[in-house]
């Protein structure tokens, strides 16, 4: 899987993983609001249980690790496998052991890839 890594200093945006690109403050916004406009689209009563067949656990879709300036994890999202029988894509915060929600396929197929896609020209 490919990390993305972005870091703001002050008014420095960048790109550093897998490419360091300088970053406009409006490509930076673009990314930021793609990442907090996720919204879930149902949340599973009870959780999915971690089974790393069905839910994508021993290897994720995707990975959002949000950090502070002093590179403490502030926290994370786990995006593993389609959900193949109601659509969407299992999601957990990552410290949590279940998969509790499930996000739209747009968001992971389009909207966040097509973001990072943008960035790396």
């Amino acid at each position: 899987s490919q990390v993305f890594e972005a870091l703001k200093s002050g008014d420095d945006y960048r790109l550093v993983s897998p490419e360091n690109i300088r970053l406009t403050p409006d490509q930076w916004n673009r990314l930021v609001w793609t990442i907090t406009g996720l919204k879930y689209k149902r949340l599973y009563e009870p959780p999915a249980k971690l089974d790393s067949k069905k839910t994508g656990d021993d290897k994720p879709s995707l990975e959002i690790m949000l950090y502070d300036t002093s590179g403490s994890l502030l926290g994370s999202l786990i995006v593993g496998s389609r959900d193949e029988d109601k659509g969407g894509f299992y999601a957990r915060v990552g410290v949590e052991k279940d998969f509790k929600y499930n996000i739209d396929e747009k968001f992971v197929t389009e909207d966040i890839i097509g973001v990072l896609e943008n960035l790396l020209g």
